[in-house]
């Protein structure tokens, strides 16, 4: 503490540089991770929705075998060729579905994936495992059991987004940002870390 109206700043290079074995240590030894290697991404996707101003598709990406990511990508229309977009992932809650932020009129998300695809950002909304109250709870013990939790699993799945995003010509794969709300909220915690 103190009362000096100006500090002085540090590039932050050495921060990140510095953080790497930390960040490694919580995805290791807090989250839990598995070595099975990833599958490649085989994406598939469908045309779920369109407005004046974007359209939106369901994507599929494999992860590992009967492992699989899945959800929402909005794209704004007008994107010249060429052009990189910023990206936010956007993550619904404990029990919700990725559309619920984009055009579903819930109360407490208020479509907030639209309206930044309104605004020109690209948005992706996955799902996570966190449905069917007991489904998703027996899947966290039995992943405690060999040292993971449930979000063991839903970082390689959103690792498998990241590259799959990275590949879109439209995409800037180094302007990435998560929001969310939350058990969504606490996703975005943990996941950006280890990632």
């Amino acid at each position: 503490w103190n009362t000096q109206k100006s500090r002085p700043t540090w590039p932050a290079e050495k921060f990140i540089e510095g953080a790497r074995p930390y960040r490694e240590h919580f995805r290791r030894d807090g989250i839990g991770a598995f070595d099975a290697p990833y599958l490649p991404l085989n994406p598939r996707t469908r045309k779920i929705g369109e407005t004046d101003r974007w359209e939106a598709w369901d994507v599929v990406l494999d992860v590992w075998p009967d492992v699989f990511a899945w959800g929402v990508i909005v794209v704004p229309k007008g994107i010249a060729a060429g052009e990189r977009r910023p990206v936010v992932v956007v993550q619904h809650g404990r029990n919700g579905l990725p559309r619920e932020t984009i055009d579903r009129h819930v109360s407490f998300y208020n479509d907030f994936g639209a309206a930044l695809a309104d605004r020109g950002f690209v948005v992706f909304a996955p799902h996570n495992l966190y449905r069917g109250e007991d489904r998703y709870r027996w899947l966290s013990r039995k992943a405690n059991t060999v040292k993971a939790t449930l979000f063991s699993f839903i970082i390689a799945q959103h690792d498998q987004i990241l590259r799959w995003l990275e590949t879109l010509p439209n995409v800037d794969g180094h302007r990435i940002a998560f929001y969310g709300l939350s058990y969504g909220g606490e996703t975005a915690v943990r996941v950006p870390p280890p990632i």
